[in-house]
Formats: structure tokens, sequence, C-alpha cells
């Protein structure tokens, strides 16, 4: 039993780690499937930001015009 309880740690390691490796294969080799959707995320930052609305499309929702009295 002594044994076990002190290669137990190390069998622990040992599978942490090959789980990390597991993860890091998994994010750097995406399938054919997503590799698409991961460019396409990949250029977010690349896009043009859509214009603003105008003034008039801005003001267009309820107001609150209540004057304290």
């Amino acid at each position: 039993m002594e044994d076990v309880t002190s290669s137990a740690p190390t069998i622990f390691l040992v599978w942490l780690v090959l789980i990390f490796v597991g993860i890091l294969a998994w994010v750097y080799w995406p399938s054919r499937r997503r590799r698409k959707q991961m460019q396409s995320h990949a250029e977010i930052p690349f896009r043009e930001a859509p214009e603003a609305p105008e003034d008039d499309e801005r003001d267009a929702g309820p107001r609150n015009d209540k004057k304290d009295s």
C-alpha cells in the first residue's frame, strides 16, 4: 500500500500533463470544419466598424418630457 501512495502524486502529475497536452493539441490543431469559423473570428479586429446612426435615428427612442413643477 505504501508503494501506491508514494507513486500517486507522480501518476497524477503525468495525468495532468497529458490532459494539458491534449487541450493544446485541440486548440492549435483545428479541424477542417472549425477552420473557417476560427479564421472568421481571427479577422474580427480588422473589420471596419459600422457607421454611427444619424442624430434623428439615435433620438427615436421614448422620451420622458415631464417637467418638474
